[in-house]
């Protein structure tokens, strides 16, 4: 899991590790790392390409996708919608169960 930080300017100093740590917002980009994410419900907030936004009820952000991610990632983010609450990994389990193998999932 790698971390991204929302903008440059909230990029905290270097020498600051307890600031970094705490501004790190971490990112899933593979099935493996979905799969071995802590369990959390989250709210999706913000749909992109190939980077969806996520908030848990206690505030804490977190990134599913990246322009790396497989078919199988993207076409699971483009299944969810904006506003709704998704256990996960749970959620993309069940994404996974549902798809026919072998068989194109579809897209938008």
């Amino acid at each position: 899991m790698r971390y991204r930080f929302a903008s440059q300017e909230e990029k905290p100093a270097a020498s600051d590790a307890k600031k970094s740590a705490e501004a790190a917002i971490p990112d899933y980009e593979t099935a493996d790392q979905i799969k071995a994410m802590p369990s959390c419900k989250a709210m999706l907030e913000h749909d992109g390409t190939c980077v969806f936004t996520f908030r848990t009820a206690d505030g804490k952000k977190f990134w599913i996708g990246s322009p790396a991610s497989k078919q199988d990632v993207i076409q699971f983010l483009q299944s969810l919608k904006v506003g709704q609450t998704y256990e996960l990994p749970k959620a993309f389990l069940d994404y996974q169960k549902r798809q026919p193998r072998g068989t194109p999932t579809r897209t938008r």
